[in-house]
């Protein structure tokens, strides 16, 4: 009997063994065949896709929950299930910007059901050709001092034996002014020269002026020339549009937004913020604002949404006073969405 009931118990042990190794194979595997991709030449401003196939190597079917772009530049389309065996293919669209240029490299990542590995990295590259190159450089920084005018000559050819032209300033510039000045004896054909004049908010501060250009090229027949202008006295809010999402009709977990104020030379103080409804409360962050090395200010105001407004969308301003002569009162503006409860 002895004998028999340790036998029994041997082979319960070697029937879990068994059953525990079984239960650890019969699992899905994710296996990227090709983890990385070189979409080659792109031409800027235009997409490519990159194709990646994946196979599930192992004996359950495996569930691709995501996959998640490195960059809001890329879109993804997946198969939601491989069964055993079954092979499918990530496709991962590359949406180039205009102004870019040189090799790129970007990132996916795809979440899986896959209990050794949850997550798996693909990369693609890809060199990318403009089809106008700038001088200066594109967008340009100019650093500026209020009362000054910001301006920016541009030269801009297009690329070699395309046939493409810059037809004149289209319509859309925001914050800025363009012209195309008069060609001079020794220009290569097809290059132009563009006078950029941005106009500075009236508190002065950072920003960005655009100026679009139209092209004889089919699809990007719109190209921008950017000026970031840097101020050198003003100051900067940052945000300078307040978009404040996901606010609740209740007062649970109250959300809270900080906007920054910065000036690099000199110093101020914020002697007073206030907010058009009474449902967003501003404060000064007193701890948040202090001297920054190099002789620059920075200041945070807060913002915390109290709750109470029905839903629906709403717009208003945040009003600042500092004790800066040149910037005495900043407006902020801003639009608020009142829904679930939430965080912005």
């Amino acid at each position: 009997m002895r004998s028999s009931r340790w036998g029994w118990r041997s082979g319960a042990a070697l029937a879990l063994v068994v059953g525990v190794t079984a239960a650890a194979q019969a699992a899905p595997k994710l296996t990227a065949e090709t983890p990385r991709v070189d979409l080659g030449e792109v031409i800027a401003g235009l997409a490519k896709v990159a194709e990646f196939t994946l196979s599930n190597t192992g004996s359950d079917p495996l569930k691709i929950e995501k996959v998640v772009p490195g960059c809001g530049c890329m879109t993804t389309s997946f198969p939601e299930t491989l069964q055993p065996g079954e092979k499918g293919v990530v496709k991962v669209t590359l949406n180039s910007q205009m102004l870019w240029s040189g090799t790129v490299e970007k990132h996916v990542t795809v979440v899986s059901n896959d209990p050794e590995q949850a997550s798996m990295d693909l990369s693609l590259t890809a060199k990318i050709r403009p089809l106008f190159t700038f001088s200066p450089q594109n967008p340009s920084v100019v650093n500026y001092k209020k009362g000054q005018a910001v301006k920016q000559i541009f030269t801009v050819t297009p690329d070699p034996g395309s046939g493409l032209k810059i037809t004149g300033v289209a319509p859309g510039a925001s914050m800025a002014e363009g012209r195309i000045l008069p060609p001079e004896p020794g220009d290569k054909p097809g290059v132009v020269r563009v006078e950029v004049t941005a106009n500075p908010p009236d508190g002065g501060g950072d920003f960005m002026g655009i100026v679009p250009l139209a092209t004889t090229h089919p699809s990007l027949t719109v190209i921008p020339l950017l000026i970031n202008a840097v101020s050198a006295d003003g100051i900067t809010v940052s945000p300078s549009f307040l978009y404040l999402t996901g606010l609740g009709t209740g007062t649970k977990a109250p959300p809270v937004t900080t906007v920054a104020l910065f000036k690099r030379a000199g110093s101020f103080k914020v002697l007073e913020v206030k907010s058009d409804n009474a449902a967003l409360k501003a404060v000064v962050n007193e701890e948040g604002g202090a001297a920054v090395p190099g002789g620059a200010t920075y200041r945070e105001i807060s913002i915390r949404y109290l709750g109470g407004l029905p839903k629906g969308q709403i717009s208003g301003k945040i009003t600042v006073t500092t004790d800066d002569p040149s910037v005495p009162k900043i407006e902020i503006p801003y639009q608020a969405t009142i829904g679930d409860v939430g965080t912005f």
